[in-house]
């Protein structure tokens, strides 16, 4: 689902850059609120899979809710991680409390993730937190990327813009 959103983003931002029905300055509001997008659905994605190789998720919410089913819980993390982006940051924190990962090392909380997926995507570089696993360097590079792209979108067209004037 996050994969589908951050799509959608990126599809808005490039339809906003080639569109001619627009005029710039929407088609750079629209372009900065697709990288917007684009940040807060990368945070999330980080928040859900900064503990990807720690499986005491499911082993501490069984112990809390013992009386509770194995599909039960297993429809608790299901729904967790099929919210929207911007929708979900309610749930997340909700389910932080629930769910309290045993993290040692690692992004503690939403305000780290969003600041991991700032820092990426603004191509800033960072020492103080790097990610722990494949997948999430995996992610890094490729928000890296999509940052790139986006600025290039927009120079390109605040370049264009210049161009025309003269």
């Amino acid at each position: 689902m996050v994969a589908m959103a951050l799509m959608v983003f990126l599809l808005i931002s490039i339809w906003a850059a080639f569109s001619n029905k627009i005029n710039v300055k929407e088609k750079f509001l629209m372009i900065l609120y697709a990288y917007v997008l684009i940040w807060f659905a990368y945070g999330n994605l980080y928040y859900f899979s900064c503990d990807v190789d720690n499986y005491n998720r499911l082993l501490i919410v069984s112990q809390k809710h013992k009386d509770e089913s194995l599909e039960k819980l297993q429809e608790i993390i299901i729904q967790a991680q099929y919210q929207t982006p911007i929708k979900g940051i309610e749930n997340f924190w909700t389910l932080n409390e629930n769910l309290k990962p045993q993290i040692q090392n690692r992004l503690k909380g939403l305000v780290d993730c969003y600041y991991f997926s700032g820092v990426t995507m603004l191509t800033i570089g960072f020492g103080d937190v790097t990610p722990v696993s494949s997948l999430l360097r995996l992610f890094s590079v490729f928000q890296g990327f999509l940052g790139q792209v986006i600025v290039v979108i927009a120079m390109g067209l605040w370049i264009n813009q210049s161009g025309k004037q003269k």
